[in-house]
């Protein structure tokens, strides 16, 4: 695997959108949980899709290979000078509504390289308290996929994402940084 699965999984959705949507949208890597800040930050960057990693489910009963069931959510955000076309679109942006839905018959179904087939479980309006002016309109949409887990047996088994990969010289006796801890590295003189 060339990656996490998690970088997998939102990668593969930002591609995916990218089909859909002209370069105006911003699609961008965001926090689950939104801070204050952030929020108001993406209201100036309209239109916007936050892709946010939610959570990966494991199970219980897993065994050495379990299936991960990860979870995306999507934040959309639109704003349009009619109150009516930040919902249903005009000749000036596009709307919430248009926005997610071509969104959702494109993601669901398809097949992300090495994770799986994305579902679409749940697309839903939302509001920020405060937030909300007029020609704003903010949407969520809960995206899943379902892949295998790498598993190991030892640190050397791990897939490259999940290891330190160094060429740092730790062993005493060869020279190496560990010889000497108690280096004290100077700036230049200055001439």
């Amino acid at each position: 695997m060339s990656a996490d699965p998690v970088t997998l999984f939102t990668r593969g959705i930002e591609k995916i959108l990218r089909e859909l949507l002209p370069s105006k949208w911003a699609i961008e890597h965001v926090p689950a949980q939104l801070t204050l800040t952030e929020f108001k930050r993406l209201l100036n960057v309209t239109p916007f899709i936050g892709i946010a990693w939610s959570k990966t489910d494991i199970g219980d009963g897993a065994g050495r290979s379990p299936i991960l069931g990860m979870t995306a959510l999507l934040t959309f955000c639109v704003r349009n000078v009619s109150r009516t076309a930040r919902f249903m679109s005009d000749d000036a942006g596009p709307g919430l509504y248009s926005s997610m839905e071509a969104s959702r018959i494109l993601l669901h179904g398809r097949s992300i390289e090495e994770i799986g087939t994305v579902t679409v479980t749940a697309c839903s309006q939302a509001y920020a308290d405060g937030y909300g002016e007029m020609d704003i309109a903010v949407g969520l949409m809960t995206v899943q996929a379902s892949t295998i887990a790498s598993r190991a047996d030892s640190v050397a088994d791990l897939p490259d994402f999940a290891r330190l990969a160094t060429t740092w010289d730790f062993d005493q006796g060869s020279n190496g940084p560990a010889d000497n801890l108690t280096d004290i590295i100077q700036p230049e003189a200055q001439t």
